[in-house]
């Protein structure tokens, strides 16, 4: 259901939370009221002393706790999840650096042999830009990204490096070998990242309960728009919150674009 949601659009996100929300809420009063929940505004323009406030205000103060209540929970939520794209975003463009400084240490290595195992890992890039980022849609890793990085290790493995200026590159190359393979395990990770089942299941129990007592509401036109509006305000904000909340899912994620900007420079290094 969630992936479903994701290969709609972001725009029918919103119009799917919107929508169920404007449906929900102005049914509630009619609903209510048919059953026989209402409960009457009888204090309608009368300012009385709180100990003489009818039902219908302890109906009104209930919802506007559970509507402040459930934004703020949305809204620590959003920050939680812009900061994992952040970090993500921050995550693949170091690994784009981290890449590009590979490729100008076998470059400099001073061996046409070893310049020639460039291509090996530029192919790992483009394995990593059109194999592997699909993948972590559904936060897996891709197996010919595997084998092509498992490649270009056998090949610097296997180097004999002369000592001096050869073996102080050799050990820089090595190095940034190490640390390719631990980005993209970390890149990998971050993939899964999302909120747990458990912070849905609390929103959504929690616009249940508002729907519940928009039902004891009387069904005039003024307090239904009220209603409404307030119940797609929050149908809004949890959309923003959805849309953003998978890193590499939607519209809203993180893009190979510093790996393919990397995988420019490296191809025009000469």
């Amino acid at each position: 259901m969630r992936d479903w949601l994701y290969n709609v659009g972001d725009f029918w996100i919103y119009a799917l939370f919107g929508g169920s929300a404007v449906v929900c809420f102005l049914l509630a009063p009619i609903i209510g009221n048919r059953l026989g929940l209402t409960v009457p505004n009888k204090d309608r323009g009368q300012e009385t002393d709180a100990s003489q406030l009818g039902p219908f205000w302890h109906v009104a103060a209930a919802q506007e706790a559970l509507v402040t209540l459930t934004a703020v929970v949305l809204a620590f939520s959003l920050v939680e999840v812009q900061d994992n794209l952040r970090k993500t975003e921050e995550l693949v463009a170091k690994e784009a650096g981290q890449l590009n400084s590979m490729d100008r240490q076998l470059f400099r290595y001073g061996d046409p042999k070893v310049s020639q195992m460039r291509p090996l890992l530029w192919t790992y890039l483009e394995s990593i830009v059109h194999d592997e980022w699909p993948a972590l849609r559904a936060g897996s890793r891709s197996p010919r990204t595997t084998e092509a990085v498992q490649t270009l290790a056998r090949a610097v493995f296997a180097l004999d490096p002369q000592p001096g200026r050869q073996t102080t590159i050799y050990d820089k190359v090595l190095a940034s070998l190490d640390e390719i393979a631990d980005l993209r395990e970390q890149r990998i990770s971050a993939s899964g990242l999302q909120l747990t089942r458990e912070f849905w299941y609390l929103t959504f129990t929690l616009v249940a309960i508002l729907i519940i007592l928009s039902a004891m509401v009387e069904p005039v036109s003024y307090g239904m728009v009220s209603i409404a509006a307030q119940g797609v305000a929050i149908a809004l904000l949890a959309a923003l919150v959805f849309s953003t909340d998978s890193p590499f899912k939607g519209q809203i994620s993180v893009s190979p674009t510093p790996l393919e900007h990397a995988l420019t420079l490296m191809k025009g290094r000469t």
